[in-house]
Formats: structure tokens, sequence, C-alpha cells
């Protein structure tokens, strides 16, 4: 490891100071750096190049178990362990899964209900400024009509600013996610 960060900081910092630094040695690293690749390194190559086909062909949906059993029908001898560190090491993160991230349950159906919904989802998600929320799931939340209007207008968290949807399965909020979670 300390090899690899002399190699990728040397550029920025002399090599004999960072092998001092690291206590070792510069023919240590020298040596290091002149080796050929192993055959596991080699192979990690061929598997990464087909990792990232597969990844790019999937528009960055496959996970690391997804990605295994492609690798896997394709003929690969890879496990799925080392699937993993090879996505991980290399930034290939699938998208995010459709799942319920924010729930409130009452026994009446009033827009501190929809509002403490998405309260949840914002403090367990964290988003950026810029949220677009995503609803069809009824006319609670202050809104005036049901979500199968083609418009509808809501109010925010302090009943103060409208919310003006492009269409019933979009509400647009016009406030910053952080402002929401306060």
């Amino acid at each position: 490891m300390s090899f690899a960060f002399i190699e990728a900081e040397k550029a920025s910092f002399p090599i004999h100071r960072m092998c001092e630094t690291l206590g070792v040695s510069q023919g240590g690293f020298f040596a290091w750096r002149d080796r050929p690749a192993c055959q596991r390194q080699r192979q990690d190559m061929v598997y990464l190049a087909h990792i990232r086909t597969a990844f790019a062909l999937s528009n960055g949906t496959y996970g690391s178990p997804r990605m295994h059993r492609d690798l896997v029908d394709d003929g690969h001898r890879i496990g799925r362990h080392r699937t993993a560190r090879l996505m991980r090491e290399n930034g290939l993160v699938a998208r995010q899964k459709r799942r319920v991230v924010g729930w409130a349950t009452s026994d009446r159906l009033k827009r501190s209900l929809a509002v403490e919904a998405l309260r949840r989802a914002i403090v367990n998600r964290d988003p950026a400024p810029g949220l677009v929320h995503h609803s069809d799931r009824g006319s609670q939340g202050g809104f005036d009509r049901s979500s199968q209007h083609p418009v509808i207008g809501g109010v925010d968290d302090d009943g103060k600013t409208e919310v003006k949807a492009l269409d019933a399965t979009q509400i647009i909020l016009a406030r910053s996610a952080a402002s929401l979670a306060a």
C-alpha cells in the first residue's frame, strides 16, 4: 500500500522523502514499480474490462451480485467478493433501487401525516438541494385535489409556500432539502 501511495504522489513529493517518511527503502519501491504484474493482477484487468462493459450496458444499474451472476453466466470463473472488490476499487456503484424511504401512520389522513413521511425520507436519505419528490398516493398533504388531476397545488412544511406540480406524480419542492429537514 505504501508503494502505491508513493507512485500516486510522486509528482507532488520527492520519492526519497516519501520512502524515508513511510519507512520503506527506495530500492524496494523501484523493485515493486518495475516488477511485472502477477497473474492475478492481469486477470483482474481482464475481469475489470468485462465489468466496465457490462456496467455501461446496464446504464449503471448492475450491483456486484448481479454483475457476478452476469460474469459467471458468460463463463468467467470469478468469486462474488472479487467482483465486489473490483467494482468498489474502480468506483462502479449501482444506482439506488426504488424503495420506501419515509413513511408515517395515523388514524386520520391529515396534512401532517404526509409532511412527517416526507421529513423521514429527507432525514433517511439526506438528499442534495433540488429534491424532486414523486408521489401518486392520494390527496393528503394539504393538496386541494386528488393526485389524479394533471395539476395539483399544495403547501410546504410551513404551510406558507405554495408548491405547484408539473403533473400528478411529480411535486417539485421549491425549498432546499436542508431547510425541509430542519
